[in-house]
């Protein structure tokens, strides 16, 4: 066998794996198209990665009126970088999202994602709230105070009130 054949990496989730069939995968993802969405087959599922073309979330306004976010109109606001865990968070903040979907006065705004919804009152929307980036292709609620544990990740949902 060649070295390659015997190389292996252990810590991927505590398995052994051939760099060869890494390789092999890799290759065959790349080779794929990985990046376009897999049609249904009638049983929903989570795409690992939101088409840029797709709306990320949408912001309710009080009068019911929606507003779609692309991942494109997200990354035409302008960008703020927080730390929050010793780790940068980049993207826009949620006053340049609602500034944007032309809210100006609101009482309190619920922010929904995979892991439930955040109600924050008008008092702790301030410009230290980004929606960060993440690989997946949206976007999650970080704030230097907020423990990790609280973060709104994935957002769906912004809804005023």
């Amino acid at each position: 066998q060649s070295l390659v054949n015997n190389l292996s990496l252990e810590y991927l989730m505590g398995q052994r794996i051939s760099l060869t069939s890494v390789f092999t995968i890799g290759l065959s993802f790349g080779m794929s198209g990985c990046n376009k969405p897999v049609p249904s087959s009638g049983n929903p599922t989570v795409s690992a990665s939101i088409p840029k073309s797709e709306t990320i979330f949408e912001v309710v306004k009080p009068d019911g009126s929606k507003i779609p976010f692309l991942m494109k109109d997200l990354k035409n606001l302008p960008l703020t970088t927080i730390f929050a865990d010793g780790s940068p968070q980049e993207g826009p903040t949620l006053l340049a999202v609602l500034k944007s979907a032309k809210v100006e006065d609101f009482k309190e705004v619920a922010v929904t994602g995979r892991e439930g919804t955040k109600i924050l009152p008008r008092s702790e929307v301030t410009d230290q709230l980004v929606l960060d980036f993440n690989n997946r292709g949206s976007v999650k609620l970080a704030c230097p105070t907020m423990p990790r544990d609280e973060r709104i990740r994935d957002i769906t949902r912004i809804e005023i009130k």
